[in-house]
């Protein structure tokens, strides 16, 4: 098993939407936990990403602190050995 984290500020829903169906359908043959972290876009993404990829794990911050900030929160939700991060 391998932890999934991807960090999101503003990303266009279809660049999202391509990059999680990608990860999703690798999980047939690596199986995969994805983590997206968003750092407050505040464009309503989420809800979509909620929607539609359920098995994601969400987690919003509550501003902007960075690439670095989100992805340390990220690794904080990944109990699996191995990581992948997507940018």
């Amino acid at each position: 098993m391998v932890g999934c984290v991807i960090v999101n500020y503003r990303s266009p829903w279809e660049m999202l939407q391509r990059c999680l169906e990608s990860v999703v359908e690798t999980n047939a043959d690596i199986p995969c936990r994805i983590t997206l972290v968003d750092n407050a876009s505040g464009d309503g993404v989420i809800c979509r990403v909620r929607t539609e990829f359920p098995a994601v794990n969400v987690v919003e911050m509550p501003g902007n602190p960075g690439f670095a900030a989100a992805v340390n929160r990220g690794l904080k939700e990944v109990e699996e050995p191995l990581v992948l991060m997507l940018n």
